[in-house]
């Protein structure tokens, strides 16, 4: 259970007073902020997946179809709503006024995307800001002028066209009268904290806020003055004080930090590398005692035929403060068109100089593309030699670090001379300043991810910062394709290469297409654009949609959606495609014993307008002995986009396990349905089958009963529910059949969150059944299951309590995620035939983090057959010799001339078959079958959460640098690890959010 929200929750940095995003190794931040401040940690660093799917009916009604409406995973309340566009007054474009009539007015005429009894007067004007052709309109949401931090609401308008919406608004009530305590109380509690921990600070600013409180999975408001401090050298903090009690509710240090990995090194931006002469642009300079600025080539006049020069390290928007002594300072008198070249020979004023001209690179590269942002023309203090080592931050001004050995082994650079370190902390700042107030959302892995492609796209390098130690080695790789949700970490650096990646992947797509020049430029406009508009990963998409778009029509397309679909699903952002292609396939209940098996799908583009991508190799992989031997079939391109392939000589008795590949011919990209990481297979049982009693549960009055069997008896504790499934926590939107089902919180009421809980265990029984007149007995119902890593999180089937089938373990992140209704089929006879009093019980066991929506069934049902089970791992008939009990090979047609095995001589010496299974289609001879039978190929042919591969085969975590997968040769994955002083660990820690992180948790200690 959880408070009713629109969207994510709460995300809370664009409410903050002060801010910062750093470089560290681990171990430097000092938060104090108790576990049971859950408002300000989130869920463990993850975030929530949101649900793509149609608008909402009514909506749908008045304006059409042509509208995508992401809802929010957990919550399933609205989020962002884009398609067609509404047509609105076109002096929305230009007018202030009119374009503030219009947003009052949508949110008006659209109840159904608000939260129920949402008073409007909650609204408040925000922000009202043209910005590269978008007029953006936002309200903050606010209780008696108060405001709710997260809380908010906007439109988008471009081309006279309303082509976007969003919204994350809290339904609650709260007295904003009620604060006891002044604002002069609550700078000095403030204060006082800070001196509790040696720390002198004086506070900077103090707003009233409601601060939404999770609870027990409720929420409640928190009346709270957030108080913004300034602790300098030491960095920025926050205090959240209670201003009913008088109490500290957190202290937090506002730098955030960033780690690393050890990856190839690119001389050219090394520190010990050939020395470079480039322009000091903007720089303020004394010249005969006339003050000057330079040009932007370092040129300046004064009259006379000489110069008496006066150098300090400050310019028009750059001032360089030398934490290490007095800022570096030169003198010189040159002749009429003379030259100098300002340098210094020890490190502290390499420091300033490299600093002054990194900041100006990256100045100058982003008001190349976003000249409107008014903060690259403001002032900016760069600290330099700051007295630590293995750091950078941001924190509204940027403190780079000395030179000095790192806890890792080995030793640091001065962080000041990196150029990739200067742009990338200097594109957190690029990111906070341009997000629109109500519109975009500061999130730590969004961020990371941007500031990663602000440092590539000017070094037009894939690695970042190379030469972070003195020996060499790039902290991040930003080319592997990380995939979301499959590759999201609690560390959000590692978040951030999905972002990252994606943008790097337009980039090349679109210089391929546009020439270097046009196709650089254009990807930098879109990243603008994203970094105005994302709140979170899964909303980049939508985001660069609207920043490419050029008619504000979004359902037509955009001038580069073709490139954006294949770039972006790539790294599982877009909506069930990958590639640039999409998979719809009916998979049948039920296969008739030896008659011919056609099996049938749709494979398109992904979006209409993008129609020239095909689909490359489309293939049935299936098996019909449980998983044992896997073959694959080519399927057939029949009529327009329906491909299709035939089995025959399918046995009574069986079971089909089957998946559909598609391979896109651009980029070499892999869908696969069903995407499900744990069960990348549908199934279907061969042969007929009589049904002993089923339940379409459209009526409880059948005595299927639930309870908990262990956890805390709270409220939601026993989560199981009968009804209409509320969509919420993954869950489908509704019954497979009918309107009914059985399953775990089906979000009945409003402060359900679709989710069950955690550190629980409940059950679900059906009702006892005779079974004695029967031999045999199978299992079949419709299920939507989604349930956490078995490593974890268990979903069972037992039957008399006997355990019949559990969600599969992998390597902790192989998360069971069915995102269709999927027939389950299980032969139970082993434990129910011939019993008199049969009972089946489905479960959820839960660890104490990290919770998913849970079972949910439907069309339960119970069958005998009179088939007899295949005595062997393949009919007879089906091999030469009649045996296949050795594994060579299955040909389920009995015929090995069709491919299987080349030379039909079933024959694994002579490498046709290597293994168990035939050469190249699925196998190296590893893999093995699961203890239950269900079978996961070894060797990468598995979907990564969204269908697509992820260029490492299976999401694996931070690389341990023996292979190379996640990084350059020799790279660790980004993690934080331990490494010899022969190769050390670079610790690139930008916004990590210090929380109790997921595996940690479970260990029960704090990282």
């Amino acid at each position: 259970m959880s408070g009713r929200a629109v969207g994510l929750g709460v995300l809370i940095a664009i409410l903050l007073t002060s801010l910062a995003w750093a470089v560290q190794e681990p171990g430097k931040r000092a938060d104090f902020i108790p576990a049971s401040v859950q408002w300000l940690l989130g869920h463990d660093g993850l975030q929530p997946t949101g649900v793509v799917g149609p608008a909402p009916k009514a909506f749908q009604e008045r304006h059409g179809a042509a509208w995508t409406l992401r809802r929010d995973f957990a919550l399933g309340e609205p989020w962002r709503l884009w398609g067609s566009g509404i047509a609105v007054d076109g002096a929305a474009m230009t007018n202030d006024a009119a374009a503030a009539q219009v947003a009052e007015r949508f949110w008006q005429d659209h109840p159904e995307l608000l939260p129920e009894r949402f008073d409007m007067e909650q609204l408040q004007p925000w922000s009202n800001t043209l910005s590269a052709g978008v007029r953006y309109v936002s309200f903050r949401q606010a209780i008696d002028g108060v405001p709710i931090l997260g809380g908010r609401a906007f439109v988008a308008i471009k081309y006279g066209r309303l082509v976007m919406a969003g919204a994350r608004l809290f339904e609650a009530t709260a007295n904003a009268a009620a604060a006891s305590i002044e604002t002069k109380a609550a700078r000095r509690i403030a204060r006082q904290a800070m001196e509790a921990r040696g720390l002198k600070a004086k506070d900077t600013a103090a707003e009233l806020t409601f601060l939404p409180f999770d609870e027990n999975k409720r929420t409640r408001l928190v009346l709270a003055y957030v108080v913004g401090l300034d602790a300098r050298p030491q960095g920025r903090w926050t205090a959240y004080v209670d201003a009913v009690k008088g109490t500290l509710l957190a202290l937090r240090d506002e730098r955030v930090f960033f780690n690393g990995q050890i990856a190839l090194a690119l001389h050219e931006r090394n520190p010990a590398g050939p020395s470079v002469q480039r322009p000091a642009s903007l720089l303020r300079l004394t010249a005969n005692s006339q003050s000057l600025l330079t040009d932007a080539v370092g040129g300046f006049s004064v009259s006379g035929s000489s110069a008496d020069l006066s150098l300090q390290i400050q310019g028009a928007y750059t001032s360089i403060d030398n934490e290490a002594g007095a800022e570096l300072t030169a003198s010189a008198t040159l002749e009429n068109s003379g030259a100098y070249v300002w340098e210094s020979g020890e490190e502290y004023g390499q420091a300033q100089l490299a600093a002054y001209r990194f900041v100006a690179d990256v100045r100058e590269h982003a008001q190349s593309f976003a000249p409107d942002l008014d903060w690259l023309t403001d002032s900016l203090t760069v600290n330099v030699n700051y007295d630590e080592t293995c750091n950078a931050w941001f924190d509204g001004e940027l403190t780079f670090l000395k030179k000095g050995r790192s806890p890792g082994g080995g030793t640091c650079n001065n962080t000041a001379m990196l150029a990739d370190v200067v742009y990338h902390e200097f594109g957190h700042g690029f990111h906070y300043y341009s997000i629109v107030p109500g519109v975009g959302d500061f999130d730590e892995a969004v961020s990371e991810g941007l500031a990663d492609y602000m440092s590539s796209s000017l070094t037009g390098d894939r690695y970042l910062a190379p030469y972070f130690m003195t020996t060499g080695g790039a902290l991040r790789d930003i080319e592997p394709d990380k995939v979301w949700p499959a590759d999201q970490n609690e560390d959000p650096h590692l978040t951030g290469l999905i972002v990252g990646g994606a943008l790097w992947d337009l980039r090349k797509l679109l210089i391929s297409e546009l020439g270097e020049t046009e196709g650089a430029r254009t990807t930098d406009l879109i990243f603008a654009g994203a970094a105005r508009t994302t709140d979170t990963v899964p909303s980049l998409y939508e985001a660069a949609l609207l920043a490419d778009d050029d008619d504000g029509n979004l359902d037509n397309g955009t001038p580069h959606v073709c490139a954006i679909d294949l770039a972006f699903g790539l790294h599982g952002l877009v909506a069930n495609a990958a590639g640039g292609l999409s998979i719809v396939h009916t998979p049948p209940a039920r296969l008739d014993a030896g008659a011919p098996v056609r099996l049938t799908a749709r494979i398109g583009a992904a979006h209409p307008q993008c129609g020239a991508t095909e689909a490359g190799d489309v293939r049935l992989v299936y098996s019909t002995n449980e998983g044992r031997l896997w073959q694959n079939k080519p399927m057939a391109l029949e009529a327009a986009d329906e491909f299709a392939a035939e089995l025959s000589g399918l046995a009574a008795g069986q079971r089909l396990l089957y998946r559909i590949e598609v391979g896109a011919t651009d980029e070499g990209a892999l869908i696969v349905r069903p995407a499900n990481l744990a069960e990348p297979y549908y199934m279907v049982y061969v042969g007929a089958l009589e049904p002993i009693a089923c339940d379409d549960f459209e009526t409880r009055d059948n005595d299927w009963t639930h309870e908990l069997l262990s956890g805390e008896d709270q409220e939601g504790a026993d989560d199981w529910q009968w009804g209409a499934s509320g969509g919420l926590g993954g869950d489908p939107a509704r019954a497979y059949s009918g309107s009914k089902v059985w399953g775990n919180d089906l979000s009945p009421e409003d402060n359900w969150n679709g989710l069950y809980q955690s550190e629980k265990t409940n059950t679900l029984k059906s009702p006892s059944y005779d079974l004695s007149a029967y031999d045999q007995v199978r299992l079949q119902f419709r299920r939507w299951l989604n349930v956490e890593d078995a490593s974890y999180d268990k979903a069972r089937i037992y039957v008399n309590d006997e355990r019949a089938w559990e969600n599969r373990p992998g390597a902790g992140e192989e998360h069971h995620t069915d995102r269709e209704w999927v027939l389950f089929d299980l032969d139970i006879s082993e434990w129910a035939a011939a019993q008199s009093a049969v009972q089946i019980r489905f479960e959820i066991e839960s660890d104490q983090g990290l919770e998913f929506g849970g079972w949910t069934i439907d069309d339960f049902c119970l069958y005998t057959t009179t088939d007899e089970p295949p005595d062997g791992d393949v009919p007879d008939g089906d091999v030469p010799d009649g045996d296949a009990a050795d594994g060579d090979v299955e040909d389920s047609d009995g015929d090995a001339s069709d491919g299987d095995v080349e030379d039909g001589d079933n024959d694994a010496s002579d490498g046709d078959v290597d293994g168990d299974m035939v050469d190249g289609d699925l196998s190296d001879g590893d893999d093995t079958p699961l203890p239950d039978g269900d079978f996961v190929p070894a060797d990468g042919d598995i979907p990564d959460g969204d269908g697509s591969i992820d260029g490492g085969d299976l999401p694996d975590g931070p690389d341990d640098g023996s292979d190379g997968d996640d990084g350059a040769p020799g790279s660790g994955g980004g993690g934080c690890q331990t490494a010899s002083p022969a190769t050390p660990l670079l610790m690139l820690g930008l916004l990590v959010l210090v929380a109790w992180r997921r595996r940690a948790l479970k260990a029960g200690v704090k990282t």
